[in-house]
């Protein structure tokens, strides 16, 4: 499991190349894949970009869906009664959630709109 490394490593806060240090190292990225956790791309967006921050690297991050809601999963470490406590739309709001994206994280007071029904008719002169 642990092994020498033998390719150089990327140093983030001086944005160089290094040799590999001397010792021995567990490839985590390869351990986690193993136990179903995968990596998430790095950050690329106009405010928060790899290239200039290196906290937009998402190094650290690992995610593992298993098809779960994320209120779904939050219930396989806390009771409900915590959850319900802790995530009231206030606090969720106030922590910087969007309004529109509350539904998509499975919490039971945040529902998905209906859908659409019936056909939709488009304004005299709308190109398709």
């Amino acid at each position: 499991m642990c092994e020498p490394l033998a390719a150089p490593i990327f140093d983030v806060h001086n944005r160089r190349m290094l040799p590999p240090p001397a010792g021995y190292f567990v490839d985590f990225t390869a351990l986690a894949a193993a136990h179903g956790w995968n990596r998430i791309a790095a950050q690329e967006r106009e405010t928060f970009d790899w290239r200039t921050q290196p906290l937009a690297l998402e190094y650290w991050h690992f995610e593992r869906r298993d098809g779960l809601s994320w209120y779904q999963t939050m219930r396989l470490v806390h009771d409900d009664q915590t959850l319900e406590r802790i995530f009231t739309r206030e606090r969720v709001l106030a922590a910087g959630m969007r309004p529109n994206f509350l539904p998509f994280l499975g919490l039971p007071w945040a529902q998905l709109p209906p859908p659409v029904a019936g056909p939709i008719t488009l304004p005299p002169g709308y190109c398709q």
